[in-house]
């Protein structure tokens, strides 16, 4: 292991655990039946816990015993944190010293900015943690009490808390949560705890550390917190206009406005519904795409190309109509940062066109629907037309291939096995070519 590289670890540490979660998937005491399961279906349930996405080929609330829910549970919390961050964890909690190496893995795993200070900032991610899907599963227990008895509620709300915060979207409420369509604690809990998943665990140091004083927050912060907002708000608004007359229909106002929000925030990577998917408008599903392909943050349980890697991309266009430099809040942006953001940006939409082009090869589902399934596996999201347990073998091992990249970073995966030992660089003769 000493000599792979910090990318090929996280690689492979993410295939270990799916690969061993497909082995539990598949005993007879995860499912109801208390049947052997087949290995593709056990495989697809793993990778999409794992990698917090959420689709799924066989229903998780009536297939998957207690001791199979459990499993797909765990998988969601160790794909959510990171395995890395979890075993960092333990060894601090052993009194043991981090070496460098370890430091800098955990650093490639989470997306953090510094090396230093490792230690505490994985006690405070953890402590964060806790805290959070303690509070959202206690509220979530007393919603469900209502129509449950004390232990199911309980548990309901400790699994939908996790998989909430995890940005994954599995539950085990027949159908989803479209029978809470019309509860508004539960919307709002599930929101809160999906778009605080999606924030980042480096933002939510700095709000930690500099509390509401947003002009000492780092650009990386002020980015995120930015577009969180403006992509929740606008794509609530888009959503309104647009599916009033189908999904939204029959609604009261405020009800609607909720849905409405409660799709924007759950379509940037968490895949939680309240309403039937499969019934929204072309305009409604062309949406969710968008937002969907951006997904959450950096370092975050989310997924998607992420906020910072849109909003380069953004600011590197208008500084070339305008011929400035790329910035924003007087801070300007690296030329290292402009070229990851394009290269992560430009490999995700092949990927999706490319299995996109594939699964209609394959299938007989409209273009339109198989592309929507494609980047909601490509994003980690995990929302669906209804079309996942239906393709064959071939395109579930295609959609699982996309989930795995999704979650540990298109680029990453390709340059953990590009890299090779630093040869001398040869230079080579420039020569102009004609550009749009």
């Amino acid at each position: 292991m000493r000599k792979l590289s910090y990318s090929r670890i996280i690689a492979i540490g993410f295939m270990t655990m799916i690969l061993l979660g497909t082995v539990l998937l598949m005993l007879p005491i995860s499912s109801q039946k208390g049947e052997w399961t087949a290995f593709s279906d056990a495989f697809f349930t793993a990778v999409s816990a794992q990698c917090v996405t959420g689709l799924v080929v066989v229903d998780t609330a009536t297939y998957w015993s207690l001791f199979g829910q459990i499993v797909i549970i765990l998988l969601i919390q160790t794909g959510g944190l990171g395995f890395i961050s979890i075993g960092v964890f333990f060894t601090i909690m052993l009194r043991r010293k981090l070496t460098l190496s370890q430091r800098s893995l955990f650093q490639e795993s989470m997306n953090t900015l510094e090396v230093s200070g490792t230690a505490v900032f994985t006690k405070k991610i953890m402590l964060w943690v806790f805290i959070v899907e303690s509070v959202g599963a206690v509220i979530l227990t007393l919603c469900f009490m209502r129509t449950e008895p004390f232990f199911k509620a309980l548990y309901y709300g400790i699994f939908h808390s996790i998989s909430a915060f995890c940005n994954a979207g599995f539950s085990t409420i027949e159908g989803n949560l479209m029978s809470y369509s019309g509860d508004y604690v539960v919307n709002i809990t599930v929101m809160a705890l999906v778009t605080i998943g999606g924030l980042g665990f480096i933002v939510w140091d700095d709000v930690y550390k500099n509390k509401l004083n947003f002009k000492k927050y780092r650009l990386h912060t002020k980015i995120v917190l930015l577009l969180t907002v403006a992509i929740t708000c606008i794509g609530a608004l888009l959503l309104y206009i647009s599916e009033k007359n189908t999904v939204l229909s029959g609604m009261s106002i405020p009800q609607a406005v909720t849905a409405s929000f409660f799709n924007s925030v759950t379509s940037r990577t968490a895949g939680f519904n309240t309403v039937d998917l499969a019934q929204l408008s072309e305009a409604g599903k062309f949406i969710m795409m968008i937002i969907m392909f951006i997904g959450g943050s950096p370092g975050s349980t989310a997924g998607g190309i992420k906020t910072t890697t849109f909003m380069v991309i953004i600011a590197f266009l208008f500084a070339n109509f305008t011929h400035t430099e790329p910035k924003m809040f007087g801070k300007r942006f690296e030329d290292d940062a402009v070229k990851k953001a394009t290269a992560v940006m430009s490999t995700n939409l092949v990927l999706i066109v490319m299995a996109t082009v594939a699964l209609s090869l394959i299938s007989d589902f409209a273009m339109g629907d198989i592309a929507y399934e494609a980047v909601s596996a490509m994003s980690t999201v995990g929302v669906t037309v209804g079309i996942t347990d239906k393709f064959n073998l071939t395109g579930r091992f295609i959609l699982a291939g996309l989930m795995y990249l999704g979650r540990i970073g298109s680029l990453t995966f390709a340059v953990s096995f590009l890299e090779k030992k630093k040869k001398v660089s040869i230079g080579y003769l420039p020569e102009n070519i004609s550009i749009g």
